[in-house]
């Protein structure tokens, strides 16, 4: 628990070489409060060796509040967490779990969705895994969270949808419109925005009055993309964009990052959709 103006300290041994993941839970324990301004505990962690000199800070992992630090701890020696509120506020119900160890952690995984009811073999990466691949079959469509085998359990939660349309792997280069990958709807794509600038850019042939849906599912998975959906009509002309749509269904996710268009198509011709993170 923090109180106001004070900051926690835990003091441990770590080996260099060790990969070690610091995590927090406060704000997904109390998710809002309500008498309190701004409303939530803010918690930030400072990792230091045995000098003093700070080694690693977070005050939030990718988009979500709670901070995580994943740290190499490059030599032998004493290390010391810390942690506070960013605005050194405190209340008694400013409360908090912090877990430290060789902890497996989930980064990533690929694709991030399959087909409902049948076998999808899934790749991850991220710290201390047991275990990189697994075969999943999930029963019903919905977003759900994957567990390792063996009963064991990771240490953050990993999401993964199912659903019962056709699926297709993005194929790249389809950065630019010339080099478009072509789609014949209805079609989920798995796709990934694997480095800064990286655009994906597919094309699809429509007719007069046929009504176009193309929504992502990213933050919802845990993706921290913050993606951005554009429609241009056969001429290249926008027909329509977005950044954020409201997702009633998404829980305590605060910023609805993931887009959603519905266009009815003004002519018969080939029309471009373009994804990209909306920072680049």
């Amino acid at each position: 628990r923090i109180l106001p103006g004070e900051t926690d300290r835990y003091r441990f041994t770590a080996r260099r070489g060790q990969r070690l993941v610091c995590a927090v839970q406060a704000r997904a324990l109390i998710p809002f409060l309500a008498d309190a301004v701004p409303g939530w505990f803010q918690a930030v962690l400072t990792l230091r060796d045995a000098s003093g000199a700070e080694v690693a800070y977070c005050d939030d992992y990718r988009l979500q509040p709670d901070p995580v630090i994943l740290f190499e701890a490059p030599a032998d020696g004493e290390y010391t967490v810390e942690i506070r509120d960013a605005l050194f506020r405190g209340r008694e119900d400013f409360v908090y779990r912090l877990a430290l160890g060789e902890l497996p952690f989930v980064t990533g995984v690929w694709p991030p969705g399959g087909p409902a009811d049948q076998p999808c073999s899934v790749c991850l990466s991220g710290w201390n895994l047991d275990a990189t691949n697994l075969t999943v079959r999930l029963p019903r469509p919905g977003i759900h969270r994957l567990e390792p085998l063996g009963g064991a359990r990771w240490l953050n939660e990993v999401r993964f949808a199912a659903d019962t349309l056709p699926e297709i792997a993005d194929a790249e280069p389809n950065d630019t419109p010339a080099a478009a990958q072509s789609l014949a709807g209805p079609v989920i794509v798995n796709g990934r925005v694997d480095r800064p600038g990286d655009a994906d850019c597919f094309a699809l042939t429509g007719r007069t009055g046929e009504v176009l849906v193309a929504e992502v599912r990213a933050r919802r998975l845990g993706s921290p993309l913050d993606a951005r959906l554009t429609l241009s009509d056969p001429a290249r002309r926008v027909l329509a964009a977005n950044d954020d749509h409201a997702d009633p269904g998404a829980g305590l996710d605060t910023h609805h990052a993931d887009p959603y268009l519905r266009v009815t198509l003004p002519a018969t011709g080939r029309y471009l959709l373009r994804l990209e993170d909306t920072q680049g």
